[in-house]
């Protein structure tokens, strides 16, 4: 099969897909039993049917603990970037783990490269839109409890206005 086999089958005119798009490939009648079992496979299970092993939890796996404790190795994995990894943990800047790692060039990091992040940081991503909602509704309800034990301010702001 070829490019131009694949192309022609899905109506592609470029050399563009899409994330999600589904496409038809030709498949010899007497494989079809096979690539149905295939078909219905886990990612694990394709895997392990090639005789490579995935671990369970990926992000928990490519977190060890330093052996002095002052850090935790994250180990990159493949499309990571130093700015999607930093996102992961609380109180850590991207200049943080290039020194802590002496890495000059961020777009030079590789799939298996073992990180130090330092121990301050904790796993999970950042609430900041949680926080933001937090403190509106903390501004809304101090405004409406203003507003009940000093009800002739509105008469005097529309006075002023």
């Amino acid at each position: 099969m070829g490019l131009s086999d694949l192309r022609y089958w899905n109506n592609i005119y470029r050399n563009t897909i899409r994330i999600g798009q589904k496409l038809a490939i030709y498949v010899d009648p007497s494989k079809s039993d096979y690539y149905s079992k295939v078909n219905t496979m886990t990612f694990a299970e394709k895997q392990q049917m090639i005789g490579k092993t995935t671990p369970s939890n990926p992000v928990i796996a490519a977190l060890q603990s330093g052996p002095d404790g002052d850090y935790i190795t994250y180990t990159v994995r493949y499309g990571d970037t130093i700015w999607d990894i930093v996102k992961m943990f609380e109180n850590v800047s991207t200049t943080d783990v290039l020194t802590l790692n002496n890495i000059t060039d961020p777009g030079k990091i590789k799939v298996g490269q073992i990180l130090k992040i330092r121990r301050r940081a904790e796993l999970f991503p950042k609430m900041r839109p949680f926080r933001s909602f937090l403190l509106l509704l903390i501004i809304l309800i101090c405004l409406q409890v203003f507003l009940i034990f000093c009800p002739g301010i509105l008469s005097y702001l529309q006075l002023k206005a």
